[in-house]
C-alpha cells in the first residue's frame, strides 16, 4: 500500500528534459555562433560545471566561465519561474494526495531554488512536506540516500512509499532500495523505456493514469 511519495522534478512533475536545447541554443546564437543540432543531448550527460566548460570551449565564446555560468544559471532562473509547465495530470494527482493526507516530497538534481518559485506559481509548493536536492547532501540518484532524506518525517517504512521517476538508473536506485517505484514517460528517455517498464512497479504515459488504490 502507499502511504507516502516522492516525486522527481524534471521530466516528472514539470516537463521541463528539452531545457537545454532551448536555452544552449538561444545562449549560443546570441553569439551569434550556430549550435550542433543535438547541443541539448550532449549537455543533458554533463555536470552544470561541465557543460558551461563545453560551451565555452566548443563555441570560442568571449566571456569568462564564470560569467557564462552567471548567464545561463540566470536564463534558466527565469524559465522555471515564469515558463517551465507541468506535465498531463500531475497536478491534480498532487492535489488528490494531498487532500488523501498523503506525505509528499519532492527530490531533484536540479538547483532548489528554481524548483521552488515554479512549484509556487503552479500552486503546488504547500503540498509537499520538503524539496531536496542531490547537492546539499553531497549525492546522486545513483545513491539511495536523496530517497532517504527526502523520506525523514513521513515516519513510514519505505515499502509504503513510492518513488516516481522518468530515468532508468534512478528507478533502478529506488527499487534496489526498496521503494515502490512508478516509471513515469518521457520522450527525451524514450530509448530507455523498456528497461523502465520491465523494473518498474509500475509505468504511466501520464499521471491521469495512476490510481493510488492499485497499490
Amino acid at each position: 500500500m502507499i502511504r507516502g511519495v516522492i516525486f522527481d522534478v524534471d521530466g516528472t512533475i514539470l516537463d521541463t528534459m528539452w531545457i537545454w536545447d532551448g536555452i544552449a541554443t538561444k545562449y549560443i546564437e546570441s553569439f551569434s555562433k550556430k549550435p550542433e543540432n543535438n547541443i541539448g543531448e550532449k549537455l543533458y550527460s554533463l555536470s552544470f560545471g561541465e557543460a558551461m566548460s563545453y560551451i565555452k570551449d566548443t563555441y570560442k565564446i568571449d566571456r569568462s566561465l564564470e560569467q557564462i555560468t552567471s548567464d545561463v544559471k540566470d536564463m534558466v532562473r527565469r524559465f522555471y519561474e515564469d515558463e517551465s509547465a507541468p506535465k498531463k495530470g500531475v497536478i491534480k494527482l498532487i492535489h488528490n494526495l494531498y487532500d488523501k493526507g498523503i506525505p509528499m516530497a519532492a527530490a531533484t538534481s536540479n538547483e532548489k531554488d528554481y524548483i521552488i518559485k515554479a512549484f509556487e506559481r503552479l500552486g503546488i509548493f504547500s503540498c509537499f512536506k520538503k524539496v531536496v536536492n542531490c547537492g546539499e547532501y553531497n549525492t546522486t540518484k545513483f545513491s539511495p540516500d536523496i530517497y532517504m532524506h527526502a523520506s525523514e518525517g513521513f515516519n513510514l517504512p519505505i515499502e509504503n512509499i513510492a518513488v516516481f521517476e522518468d530515468a532508468f538508473y534512478a528507478v533502478k536506485t529506488a527499487k534496489d532500495a526498496g521503494f515502490i517505484t512508478i516509471g513515469v514517460a518521457e520522450p527525451t528517455a524514450k530509448n530507455e523505456e523498456d528497461q523502465i517498464r520491465e523494473y518498474a512497479d509500475a509505468f504511466i504515459n501520464d499521471f491521469d493514469e495512476f490510481d493510488i488504490n492499485d497499490f
